[in-house]
């Protein structure tokens, strides 16, 4: 979306213009979406309500579920077990076609209190300037929906947390070789005193064509 609105600038904005939004920045906090929970734990009470075993299915539906997509949906509040970290700033008067090949940064969390995280809630703020009071459209899950929703990253695997568990790492973020449209989305995290983890996400097949 930003590569039409740098094309836009660049062909028509004059010496002094205004661009508008002229700013926008990037966040990340880590959250536990408890309709995955619930999805996941529904294999284990299959045999509780029809006399079927189903456990083993809990592992491949895992894979199935916290898998490689970007997956775009709404987060709520309830999930959400930090405050945000802001990990890049683009200034949309200056910022360059090439700098948005990778757009990185780093970021630090820490959970409120005992829960389990699953994945990485990702979204935008954009500023429109103004002397007085100028306006914010954010994307953030403390805000009203809207139509961006937020992207959320899954996990390997859940990780238990306590309060004030700290998680760190660095998020990178690049244009997909299939579509300039589409992003990819690399996290380097540690999670307490755990092992650093990495994962890579991008856009699922065909969800171009579902839009």
């Amino acid at each position: 979306m930003l590569n039409s609105v740098l094309f836009a600038r660049d062909k028509w904005l004059k010496p002094g213009g205004l661009i508008l939004p002229s700013k926008a920045d990037l966040y990340i906090a880590p959250i536990n979406d408890l309709v995955v929970e619930d999805r996941l734990s529904f294999w284990s009470t299959v045999k509780d309500q029809y006399g079927v075993d189903m456990s083993c299915m809990s592992d491949f539906a895992r894979k199935c579920i916290m898998n490689n997509d970007i997956t775009v949906n709404l987060v709520t509040v309830e999930d959400v077990l930090s405050h945000p970290s802001k990990f890049a700033e683009l200034d949309l008067h200056t910022v360059t076609d090439e700098q948005l090949k990778r757009v990185h940064g780093g970021f630090r969390c820490e959970c409120f209190g005992s829960s389990s995280v699953n994945a990485f809630c990702v979204w935008f703020t954009v500023s429109f300037p103004g002397e007085e009071n100028p306006l914010v459209l954010s994307t953030s899950p403390f805000n009203p929906e809207t139509h961006w929703k937020q992207a959320v990253l899954y996990l390997h695997e859940p990780v238990d947390v306590i309060q004030d568990t700290k998680i760190t790492g660095e998020i990178t973020m690049y244009p997909s070789e299939e579509s300039s449209r589409h992003i990819c989305v690399h996290v380097d995290y540690t999670i307490g005193n755990l092992k650093k983890k990495s994962k890579t996400f991008s856009i699922p097949d065909g969800y171009a064509d579902a839009q």
